[in-house]
């Protein structure tokens, strides 16, 4: 009796603390009947949601209807998905045992969710940059250069206060979004929302890449507009 109550205790502290437990080659009979591959699995580690992660810690506010790609070209489709931004690693959840995990990042190449605002397409590509390593990258517009989006949600230092269950706080989580412009041949390239940042680009052809941003009537440069620049950029013969 003594041993069970010992670990019902430390079940619920690894609960709380939103810890992951290894579950390699989990069974995922339900996953899709398109799927090639063998005996229908998935591997990665046993997910455990704190209370305050699943309105925080993901960029989608709910779960949705996804599909994954693997790195051996292996498809799973009809996946309840959500990226976790506050980690960067994408969550599954198995419809058998009512269970989250974290899909391994390497086995991946790339993921979509379906929310109710349109398709989110992921890709993984490797950064060379500050911390480099495998990402998740949002695609934002997808040809020859790339558009794309690092949706991260950092923790931010505040003063005190209180939160919604009444719990003293000094910090908060933010959802920070990092743009570039992306190539298999240049590589990464940041930049920003703002009209400097694009013509930043094409440091030779400013003038060109002026003209053509008035005659497109684009002053103020938000993420969509950012797309449609790509498009008009492309259309233009720029890249």
């Amino acid at each position: 009796m003594k041993v069970n109550r010992i670990a019902i205790l430390l079940a619920l502290f690894a609960w709380s603390l939103g810890i992951t437990a290894d579950a390699q080659d989990w069974n995922w009979n339900a996953l899709s009947e398109q799927s090639n591959r063998l005996r229908g699995k998935l591997s990665g580690k046993v997910y455990y949601m704190p209370p305050e992660g699943n309105s925080q810690h993901f960029y989608q506010q709910g779960w949705h209807e996804g599909s994954i790609l693997m790195e051996d070209g292996d498809l799973f489709e009809n996946v309840r998905l959500r990226y976790l931004a506050y980690g960067d690693e994408l969550v599954a959840y198995n419809y058998n045992v009512k269970q989250l995990f974290i899909v391994d990042k390497e086995k991946i190449a790339a993921f979509t969710v379906n929310t109710p605002q349109g398709t989110q397409e992921f890709v993984k590509l490797y950064f060379n940059g500050f911390i480099s390593g495998d990402r998740f990258f949002e695609k934002l517009y997808d040809s020859k250069r790339k558009l794309l989006a690092f949706r991260s949600i950092e923790m931010r230092k505040t003063s005190m206060y209180n939160d919604k269950q009444g719990v003293r706080r000094n910090s908060v989580l933010v959802l920070r979004t990092s743009y570039y412009m992306y190539s298999e041949e240049s590589g990464f390239k940041k930049i920003q929302p703002r009209r400097k940042s694009l013509l930043g680009l094409f440091p030779e052809r400013k003038k060109e890449v002026r003209r053509l941003f008035r005659r497109n009537n684009f002053t103020v440069f938000n993420e969509s507009e950012m797309v449609r620049a790509f498009k008009s950029l492309e259309e233009a013969g720029f890249f």
